[in-house]
């Protein structure tokens, strides 16, 4: 008997390859979590430029506990309203899953509307949020917090294999800078 719960990872076609950030968040489900991990890759528009109808027949057969909308699924909403809303009906079939429902929508101060739109239509249980705890009300206007659990996370995380890579090129060059960040210039 399989005790192992089962995840669908939804995300968006984010560009190939993947930047080695993007690679180790959006897998390391599959390299850490002790679960059966499914990935559903979306995009609003096939090869020939159709319209994907839905979530494949095959995945719905499968009783997910965990459905975890990732934050490239989540960008969509950059793309503006009509892209939004056609990523949105790809997952409509999931919107009564029995599965815990959760999502990790990232660069929170842009298209929070649409983000407070998905959780609300597709009664997500818990939203991993990168902002801070004192800006959820303000931010999520329109969310029932008694029915929506919040969770601060970091923006990414390095897994084994990046720590290792960075350990090695700490050792064969030389930096005058220890930390640096890079960000965008917001209001």
């Amino acid at each position: 008997m399989n005790t192992k719960p089962n995840i669908l990872i939804v995300y968006k076609c984010l560009g190939y390859p993947l930047r080695t950030t993007i690679d180790e968040h959006l897998y390391s489900f599959f390299r850490y979590a002790k679960a059966n991990c499914f990935y559903l890759k979306l995009d609003p528009r096939n090869k020939k430029g159709f319209q994907q109808k839905d979530v494949p027949a095959y995945l719905q057969k499968i009783d997910f506990d965990i459905i975890l909308f990732h934050y490239g699924f989540m960008s969509s909403r950059w793309a503006g309203k009509e892209y939004y809303l056609r990523t949105l009906n790809q997952v409509l079939s999931l919107k009564n899953s029995k599965a815990v429902k959760a999502v990790l929508p990232q660069d929170e101060y842009m298209g929070t509307e649409s983000i407070v739109h998905f959780i609300n239509e597709m009664k997500i249980d818990v939203v991993f949020s990168v902002s801070p705890e004192s800006e959820w009300p303000l931010l999520y206007d329109g969310v029932d917090f008694e029915k929506v659990k919040f969770h601060k996370v970091l923006t990414g995380y390095l897994d084994d294999k990046g720590v290792h890579t960075i350990n090695r090129f700490l050792k064969s060059t030389q930096k005058d800078i220890d930390i640096g960040y890079r960000a965008r210039n917001l209001p």
